[in-house]
């Protein structure tokens, strides 16, 4: 079989055309950018046209995928329909993919990439083989994608920003939480006033989770307010007889009465040290688990260490959702007598995720190293983030104060669509806090049309207007990339150690990745990780 992937290049669409390879099928696509992901897919035989033309469409096609960024006037779509050729979303390629898969799905505004990593890595690690199919370029695999023949467990991301995720029926679906994130130009919301958002998606997964539960499946919830506000909104103990709980001591506490009054399990952190090691993170904690009631399934309750190569709370938490949801697959299908199988399995599931360097742009390290400035010596460290809602941004900013406390921050922000910038105006105003720099770039518009008073450069002025209470020393509002590349060289010369994160979900990666060439070229004592692309 012949598929086309119109608009290859995209992180969704790179891992369906690469399963397609492995499948056997003949691949093809188109993407109007070039990136590491579409070098990747030619190395792999995979022809890539560098437009979307008509000319590129002929009989020989047997289908066509495309992604929610291809509208129906696209010339490939048109030809498509002209010559009689089937046509797709790539959601419901990936449906027709994993239709007879058991399949485990991550879902929620925050953390799905990295969770969705942890569980793939983590499972394959302890022994038993899965499927991965990620929002993201994972380091150790080079590859969005981990994809075995002989295997039918796949792990998957569902997608709620554009409603999608309803299309899935997994046997066991973990939801980190429910804080508004979503394409509101989607069908699906398109026609929602804003602050009706929240229970718009509410509504969706309510129809997510019913689906799950008429199929015997499970669900992993997180302990987030959001989600704890979800589960109380639709009274889900109604439909769910047993729960499965994952968060911080200080989350259970909190929510000790909710959890009382349920048949659950729960996987817990508690305490946390961090530590730096030239310029490079580490956290560790203890894990606890045990059932707040007996479920019948497994009577163990079950204590350890768990060390994380990266910063913060939230990763804790990813980590903590997919041991989790490896505790409720051997529940679901008995694979390991339950002693052996937390003496042995868990513990290797756990013990794998230290070394595990994750999908690329989460706190992704691009350069590190000692530079030696008129004369002093001093450490510099250049950080690419994806984060792009305000639970996200808050959550890196805090944990940059906490690891680097005593270094020089610079955090460099480029605000993804006009349109989740003005429905996080208010959230951006006050999030950005404890920073030394911060330098705020104009909107990436993803081929959004502007919103008239929502810009960068107003958000700048607003967050300028606070900057005491926030403990930000300087703001600036930068036009082009020329200009920030002089600040930053600008800040070389400060004494102390100096770490620059480059936060947000556009190009803005293509910059970080450039610059940390510019940074090689100049001290030429630190490799570089990265390959580098023209912005």
């Amino acid at each position: 079989m012949k598929v086309y992937f119109s608009g290859i290049g995209g992180i969704g669409m790179s891992a369906l055309a690469q399963i397609s390879l492995i499948k056997g099928y003949q691949v093809l696509g188109s993407d109007i950018k070039k990136s590491y992901i579409t070098d990747k897919l030619e190395k792999l035989g995979i022809k890539i046209y560098n437009e979307q033309s008509a000319n590129n469409i002929d009989e020989s096609i047997d289908l066509l995928v495309y992604s929610s960024s291809i509208d129906e006037d696209n010339p490939e779509i048109k030809k498509a329909k002209e010559l009689g050729i089937n046509i797709i979303h790539r959601s419901n390629y990936l449906q027709d993919i994993i239709k007879d898969h058991k399949v485990i799905s991550v879902t929620g505004s925050s953390g799905k990439t990295t969770t969705s990593s942890f569980v793939s890595y983590g499972f394959n690690q302890a022994g038993i083989k899965v499927n991965g199919i990620i929002g993201g370029w994972v380091r150790e695999w080079d590859s969005n994608v981990i994809y075995f023949n002989d295997s039918d467990i796949t792990v998957i991301e569902a997608d709620e920003s554009d409603g999608s995720l309803i299309n899935y029926t997994p046997v066991i679906s973990i939801i980190n939480d429910l804080s508004v994130d979503l394409n509101i130009n989607s069908p699906k919301f398109k026609s929602v006033p804003i602050d009706k958002l929240k229970y718009a998606i509410y509504d969706i997964f309510f129809e997510y989770v019913k689906n799950i539960i008429s199929n015997d499946g499970r669900i992993i919830f997180s302990l987030d307010n959001s989600v704890i506000d979800f589960i109380n909104h639709f009274n889900l103990k109604k439909y769910i007889d047993k729960f499965s709980f994952y968060g911080s001591y200080e989350d259970f506490i909190d929510k000790k009465d909710f959890l009382d009054n349920l048949n659950s399990q729960l996987l817990y952190y508690k305490g946390i040290d961090i530590k730096l090691e030239d310029g490079n993170p580490f956290i560790e904690t203890n894990i606890f688990y045990f059932n707040t009631k007996d479920l019948g399934e497994n009577k163990y309750s079950y204590t350890s260490k768990l060390r994380l190569s990266t910063i913060g709370k939230y990763n804790i938490n990813n980590a903590l959702a997919a041991i989790l949801s490896f505790i409720v697959y051997n529940q679901v299908y008995n694979v390991i007598d339950d002693e052996l199988f937390f003496r042995d399995y868990v513990l290797k599931f756990i013990n794998s995720l230290y070394s595990f360097s994750g999908p690329k742009r989460r706190f992704e390290i691009l350069y590190n190293s000692l530079i030696n400035f008129d004369g002093n010596n001093s450490r510099l460290i250049v950080v690419d983030d994806y984060a792009h809602n305000p639970k996200k941004i808050y959550s890196l900013i805090s944990n940059l104060a906490l690891f680097y406390r005593d270094y020089y921050r610079i955090v460099i922000y480029q605000p993804h669509r006009y349109t989740r910038t003005l429905i996080f105006w208010e959230d951006l105003k006050h999030i950005f806090r404890d920073i030394d720099l911060l330098i705020i770039l104009p909107i990436y518009s993803a081929s959004e049309s502007p919103i008239i008073g929502i810009s960068s450069k107003d958000l700048a002025q607003e967050i300028n207007l606070n900057k005491e209470s926030l403990n930000i020393n300087e703001v600036l509002y930068l036009e082009d990339y020329k200009e920030l590349e002089e600040v930053l060289l600008s800040k070389l010369n400060i004494l102390k150690d100096k770490i620059m994160v480059f936060v947000g979900a556009g190009n803005i990666t293509n910059f970080a990745n450039s610059f940390a060439n510019i940074l090689n070229n100049k001290f030429n004592n630190a490799k570089l990780l990265n390959r580098i692309y023209k912005i």
